[in-house]
């Protein structure tokens, strides 16, 4: 019996080393499995939600500045159309002023008593020099 007992016993010790690094070795496959199935830790997920910030404010920032130069550029044609419709105005005025002007001559002469002229007696002509 004690040589049956030896036996099982070398075979116990080095079944037992192989079976210590066999499930070693699979506890480490394991875990690396694990690692790689995971969420991200916190500091990963910190950052990528913050790169997906700074894309959206990217695009924001981009459609903004073009919204700004369209605008710009309608307030520049309407600071042009503006400055022309006011020298239109403005010649507009001074024709209704003159218009005005020699309306209102004109109906000064109407309204002053006019001379009277004889054609039969000259000498009772007031100014018409005749």
């Amino acid at each position: 019996m004690e040589t049956i007992e030896i036996i099982l016993a070398v075979v116990t010790v080095l079944g037992s080393g192989a079976a210590f690094k066999f499930y070693e070795s699979r506890a480490k496959i394991k875990s690396a499995e694990r690692l790689a199935n995971q969420p991200e830790d916190v500091n990963t997920l910190y950052r990528d939600d913050l790169k997906k910030r700074v894309e959206e404010m990217d695009r924001a920032l981009k459609q903004a500045s073009q919204e700004i130069l369209e605008l710009t550029q309608k307030v520049a044609h309407l600071e042009t159309e503006n400055t022309f419709l006011r020298r239109e105005i403005d010649i507009f005025k001074t024709q209704l002023m003159s218009e005005e002007s020699f309306n209102d001559f004109i109906k000064e002469l109407e309204e002053k008593e006019q001379p009277a002229c004889n054609l039969e007696n000259p000498e009772d002509c007031e100014a018409c020099g005749s």
